[in-house]
């Protein structure tokens, strides 16, 4: 499926940038991310893969027409950015183009 397409090429992208990972599903997301190995470090990231477009659908300045199901609701995208605060790792929400993958993170921060 795509879904299962779009995992892989985060997770392929993931390890070239040298980074452990291992299933995120505890914390609402697809993967969570290790700047080494799992047993000496704790994640930073927590990562949820987005979905994907193609190539053909991206213009001239990198921005496409994104399908439907690579959205997020609002109630979605703020629990999936508490939860990972509220276990001190970095929400990031990954989508792919391509075999391209970008990434946007979320980070609450104290207001005083």
């Amino acid at each position: 499926t795509d879904r299962e397409r779009s995992r892989a090429v985060v997770l392929h992208d993931l390890y070239r940038r040298r980074y452990a990972v291992t299933s995120g599903r505890k914390f609402g997301g697809d993967f969570l991310v290790y700047p080494g190995d799992p047993l000496v470090f704790h994640a930073w990231y927590v990562v949820r893969v987005m979905g994907c477009h193609d190539d053909d659908d991206v213009d001239q300045m990198g921005c496409g027409e994104y399908r439907q199901d690579v959205g997020i609701g609002c109630e979605e995208l703020l629990g999936f950015s508490r939860i990972a605060s509220s276990v001190k790792k970095v929400a990031v929400m990954a989508t792919v183009v391509g075999e391209r993958v970008d990434y946007m993170s979320l980070q609450w921060s104290g207001l005083t």
